[in-house]
């Protein structure tokens, strides 16, 4: 992600709501969003993710968890704006 510093700053950064980790880069994004800014990403871009290579693949325990935990907070924080979203 880029993000230049100043509007990092006027964002406040990641909310530590999503602290350990999960949802605190798509919470950005909305974040940003929401002044007015546009998401842009390179659809030719490449992303190899070695999904449970850090935290496991079990959501019931260890850091894996707060994937689950944190969608709920995302899901409450964006409620409006999800609502007119495709599912």
């Amino acid at each position: 992600m880029l993000v230049r510093r100043e509007l990092w700053n006027a964002v406040g950064g990641f909310d530590e709501r999503y602290s350990p980790a999960y949802f605190e880069d798509v919470d950005l994004c909305f974040s940003i969003r929401k002044m007015g800014y546009r998401i842009v990403y390179e659809p030719l871009s490449e992303v190899i993710h070695l999904e449970g290579g850090t935290a496991g693949t079990d959501v019931t325990k260890g850091a894996k968890k707060y994937q689950i935990i944190n969608n709920e907070k995302f899901i409450q924080k964006w409620k409006d704006s999800l609502e007119h979203k495709l599912p």
